[in-house]
């Protein structure tokens, strides 16, 4: 009988990236087979451990392009076929992965369809590479394109030109014509030679020496980050990597939470238990770079020098970067590395007044003069960095400005001109211009307009104004327009709030109208929406820079303030949002990120007083609202009228918020309840949860692993007879059941009925599972069955898990028993 032959792929260099196959397949060959040069088989080397008892087959391939390395694979692949027809395996090892640029190619094509042919994959160079340099190469729908630096050179324009990622192999010989074409493509890169190996190198591309480098080189060329991609986000990451910044790090996030933006603790897993930290990580230098391109703000309770290291491949250009800040293990040193003139020194001195330092600062013009000529306060934006480096040279050597800008009064005065504008105009590239957000933009709308329209209507009005959009502070409107998507998506267009008034408030303004609607009076009640919600937003001191337009069922209109418009959130209310959280059975650890995340933005929380004490550690600057168990109704309604009022609620609910919980009653309410008009209007998500059910069958096996029901057994909504039907459908129908709301001290007859119904229909030795207080530090689990379940084992924190006639249980070794229902596959 023939051999097979096994083409394997060794990895890059390091041994332990072998994969289980490789090795495995390896050390049960008869013969080993790999191409060798004058120094030895680099393959064989890394293969080594696992080749001792197999028939070496080593074949020179010259390195030339005569012929010699074609006559030199005929050779190899007649050898290999010989062995292979004496009935013995023979594996030909191959660096990296066979069917990447793999030299095996070329002796697997001359005995295709002659020989049986196995391939066993393996980590790529490009792979390999780039978890050294920690360097995410791709993220979403980013392209990456692998190609040979032999590549035609037309070809390796072409691919630069484009702004996906780039790896480029066989660098070696041909490194200096590569380095230049990636140069002169604007693009920058890491070089990594012999990426994983003991001598492996890492260093900036621009930084390398030029001349041959080792044939096992690569240059990672990341990704062009365009503007609109690198967003940075609002949230934050407080990454801890010890036990000894736990502490530190739990102050750092209370303090950025302080301020309002959402924070997530992140915990390096192999020295931090999951249990204390929001998210955990096991490559810190991966994780970090992935927060950084992610647009995620980090500050890292470590050295600055990891956060260097990590970022340093991706870091590209400061205006579209987040703030990443460094902080010592015992909170004696906050620094900012970047970002700090984009929110990084305001969140660093959030963290130094509470660790009661001072912030280090290197950049020149805040040390000279206390203050970032490029980072305005809020309600500022800079129109053109470009003029400023001028300016802030001029400020080095001695110079003043010439300014009204408020800000700047503390600077030496002088002839440098720094200005303040709102209007579009060829001054903007030249001059120093600080754009103030004190335009507010109002607008009326039909309920239904598509929001393409209204996006295209509002940008037709600022272009008619000759205004910088960067001068919009807010899009306003009347409260009845709340949840119009219209107009959501124009203040989305802008990154601008979206904010409402009462018909109370906007009746105010009728005096100041440009052009009062009695069409509009009789619609809504007051003369005109669009102007007077511009000018409620702008104040008693703005003036209409444009009247009301009317476009494609829309009303839009401009009104300036003399300065800029704030705090924004004192400005009508927002729209209100109501989240309802999932925060799973009651561990930590069974929180989703989503979870976690909609805590941490949310503004309220409102739950029964138990699971509020399950999320207690993520409360920082919410309120709290604590309701008894019961009437639930009303603790739905006191969310909602919350969110009603602008703001961000979480009504937290245990397990999943859509089984037998709060999502269902929030739904209700929207749609039929008495609520305010403010309340039927807020936004609403539901984050799900880990159920009680699904916990419950994880600590068991898998219980639910085919067909299942959940039924409630609780008859204060639902009538016992439709519960009865339920449970007589599920049995005959031979699901297994989870049963939620088994027993209370009121009702202790329900279960037993429930039992009775399925010890008619299933075995006595039926699986049954009594699940109480899972995930916490009282949980209790039990494995019994249909004839020997005790209804007084059960209370109203348990969840009782039926099996099917085909549930079955086995005890293991070491003496624990799980239960599992197949789904009828074919197990051998």
């Amino acid at each position: 009988m023939r051999g097979t032959l096994t083409v394997v792929g060794v990895g890059p260099g390091d041994p332990e990236l072998m994969t289980l196959k490789a090795a495995r397949v390896i050390e049960a060959a008869d013969v080993v087979a790999y191409p060798e040069t004058s120094t030895g088989s680099f393959a064989a080397r890394i293969a080594a451990a696992h080749t001792q008892n197999a028939t070496h087959l080593p074949f020179a391939v010259p390195m030339s392009n005569d012929g010699a390395a074609e006559a030199a694979y005929d050779l190899a692949a007649d050898d290999i076929e010989g062995h292979l027809d004496r009935g013995r395996s023979v594996v030909l090892l191959c660096e990296g992965d066979p069917m990447l640029y793999g030299s095996a190619a070329s002796i697997t094509a001359r005995l295709a369809g002659r020989v049986n042919v196995e391939v066993v994959p393996g980590v790529t160079a490009a792979t390999a590479a780039a978890a050294v340099a920690g360097m995410s190469l791709v993220r979403g729908e980013t392209p990456l394109t692998i190609l040979p630096s032999t590549a035609d050179i037309a070809l390796l324009r072409r691919t630069l030109a484009a702004p996906g990622a780039v790896v480029l192999y066989k660098v070696g010989r041909h490194f200096d014509a590569v380095a230049a074409l990636v140069r002169n493509a604007g693009r920058t890169g890491t070089l990594v030679v012999r990426a994983t190996a003991a001598d492996q190198r890492i260093e900036p591309l621009e930084k390398a020496e030029a001349g041959v480098k080792p044939y096992f080189s690569t240059i990672l060329v990341p990704a062009v980050t365009l503007e609109t991609e690198r967003t940075v986000t609002d949230e934050v990451a407080v990454v801890v990597l010890g036990p000894s910044g736990l502490e530190t790090g739990r102050r750092a996030k209370a303090a950025i939470q302080a301020t309002g933006r959402p924070v997530r603790l992140h915990g390096y897993v192999k020295r931090i238990a999951p249990v204390d930290v929001d998210v955990t990580f096991d490559a810190a230098t991966h994780h970090i770079a992935d927060l950084f391109a992610s647009g995620t703000s980090v500050v890292g309770v470590c050295a600055a020098g990891i956060l260097i290291r990590s970022v340093a491949p991706l870091v590209t250009d400061k205006t579209v970067e987040p703030p990443v800040v460094a902080v010592a293990d015992d909170g004696s040193a906050v620094v900012p590395l970047l970002g700090a003139h984009r929110g990084g020194m305001r969140m660093a001195d959030a963290l130094a007044a509470e660790f009661g330092v001072r912030t280090t600062v290197t950049a020149l013009s805040d040390t000279r003069h206390g203050i970032a000529l490029d980072d305005p306060p809020t309600g500022w934006s800079v129109a053109d960095p470009g003029p400023f480096k001028a300016l802030a040279a001029a400020l080095a050597a001695g110079e003043g400005v010439a300014t009204d800008v408020p800000f700047l009064a503390a600077l030496p005065r002088g002839e440098n001109a720094v200005r303040a504008a709102t209007r579009l105009d060829e001054h903007t590239t030249t001059v120093p211009t600080y754009v103030p957000r004190s335009v507010a933009l109002g607008m009326g709308s039909e309920r239904g307009v598509d929001p393409e329209v209204a996006v295209s209507s509002a940008i037709e009005v600022l272009a008619e104004a000759v205004l910088d959009p960067r001068a919009l502070a807010c899009v306003v409107s009347l409260d009845l327009k709340a949840d119009e998507a219209a107009l959501h998506a124009v203040a989305d267009a802008f990154n601008v709030p979206f904010r409402v008034f009462t018909r109370e408030a906007l009746a105010a303004e009728d005096h100041r109208l440009a052009t009062p609607s009695d069409a509009v009076r009789t619609a809504v009640g007051i003369s005109g929406v669009a102007e007077a919600a511009a000018l409620a937003a702008a104040g008693p001191a703005a003036r209409l820079i444009l009247p009301k337009r009317v476009r494609s069922g829309l009303t839009l209109a401009l009104a300036e303030a003399p300065e800029p418009i704030g705090p924004v959130e004192r400005i009508g209310r927002a729209r209100g949002r109501l989240t309802v959280v999932g925060i799973g059975p009651g561990t930590k650890l069974w929180r989703t990120g989503d979870c976690v995340a909609a805590l941490a933005a949310s503004e309220a929380f409102v739950g029964y007083t138990l699971y509020l004490d399950l999320v207690e550690d993520l409360r920082g600057r919410q309120s709290r609202h604590d309701f008894p168990l019961g009437d639930e109704t009303e603790r739905v309604r006191f969310a909602l009228e919350l969110a009603g009022e602008g703001r961000n609620v979480a009504l937290i609910s245990s397990g999943d918020p859509g089984i037998y919980a709060m999502a269902t009653l929030a739904m209700e309410l929207l749609d039929t309840g008495e609520i305010s008009d403010a309340a039927k209007r807020v936004d609403v998500a539901v984050v799900p949860g880990v159920s009680a059910a699904q916990a419950a069958a994880a600590r068991t096996g898998a219980p639910l692993g085919h067909d299942f029901a959940f039924i409630s057994l609780s008859d204060l909504l639902t009538p016992w007879p439709s519960i009865a039907r339920r449970l007589m459908a599920t049995a005959a129908s031979d699901f297994a059941v989870a049963l939620y709301n088994p027993r209370s001290r009121r009702r202790t007859t329900q279960l037993e009925r429930a039992l009775e119904i399925f010890r008619g229909s299933r075995p006595a030795d039926t699986p049954v599972i009594l699940a109480t207080s899972v995930g916490r530090p009282e949980e209790a689990i039990r494995i019994t069955t249909l004839a020997e379940i005790d209804p007084d084992d059960v209370d109203m924190l348990s969840t009782v898990i039926i099996g099917a006639s085909t549930t079955k249980k086995f005890t293991r070794g070491d003496g624990r028993t799980l239960v599992y229902t197949p789904r009828g596959y074919e197990v051998t």
